[in-house]
């Protein structure tokens, strides 16, 4: 499908492409609808003439089964949606995703049925249900504990409620089911920052490797780190501390302006 090509680099031209391929849809549905309802007033026409039935001419067609829209095509749509910033419209179309799996199970993978509840819970998240976000996200990692990105969304959301305890439970549950996953290793080590435990801190952005040095997130986080280890009395610095913050200047700059590293 075009729009899954484009996804990832030209999301305003996926969104276009989905989008056409969602009225197509509607548009079938619309035309076998038509002619299902047209086939009910021909049986009604049969029944009010009762004996004089047989006068009418031709018979009277079995219904079309009225297509269902793929969940998948209306879940990509759905993402789109939500990083353009449409949430409302995102959600509803996650809706009739969900409709749409039930009206038809076999159209749906068991992983995109997966992936279509967390992104659910995204949405349910941007739109302040919180509750049942948390909710879907405590029942995906139940169901599946590798789902690194929910742990990630569990203790993001403790950590924007203050509970802090909660928030490093969540993260360092993700490191524990992942390993040296980079995203989880600089929750953790964000946390541990917050809470004024540098060399912890140090402790997860080391333990990511090679890895962690493509990583924009980690980088910065990396970045944070540095800083703050940094003497707040800057006639205290030494040339060795000027230098890294001079690299880590740069790798701000960088990751800003989207060139990387």
């Amino acid at each position: 499908m075009l729009g899954e090509l484009l996804a990832a680099t030209e999301p305003a031209a996926a969104l276009e492409a989905f989008s056409r391929a969602l009225t197509l849809h509607s548009q079938q549905q619309r035309e076998v609808l038509l002619r299902n309802e047209a086939r009910a007033a021909q049986r009604a026409a049969v029944d009010a003439a009762g004996d004089d039935a047989a006068q009418l001419d031709g018979s009277v067609e079995d219904d079309e089964p009225v297509p269902v829209v793929p969940a998948k095509l209306l879940n990509n749509t759905a993402v789109l949606m939500y990083r353009a910033g449409a949430i409302g419209e995102a959600m509803a179309l996650m809706n009739e995703a969900e409709q749409s799996i039930k009206a038809d199970p076999s159209k749906a993978t068991a992983l995109q049925t997966i992936s279509m509840a967390y992104n659910m819970a995204r949405l349910q998240e941007a739109t302040g249900d919180l509750k049942n976000a948390q909710h879907m996200y405590r029942n995906l990692v139940q169901q599946f504990p590798g789902y690194i990105d929910c742990y990630l969304r569990l203790s993001a959301m403790a950590k924007a409620a203050g509970a802090m305890a909660e928030a490093q439970h969540w993260a360092a549950q993700a490191t524990q089911q992942a390993g040296g996953h980079v995203d989880a290793q600089a929750m953790l080590a964000t946390l541990h920052m917050e809470r004024g435990d540098l060399n912890a801190a140090r402790e997860c952005v080391g333990k990511v490797g090679a890895e962690g040095s493509k990583d924009p997130y980690m980088l910065l986080t990396h970045a944070n780190v540095v800083m703050a280890a940094l003497p707040a009395d800057k006639s205290a610095r030494s040339p060795a501390d000027k230098t890294r913050r001079d690299h880590i200047y740069k790798v701000n700059m960088r990751l800003i302006s989207g060139c990387g590293c």
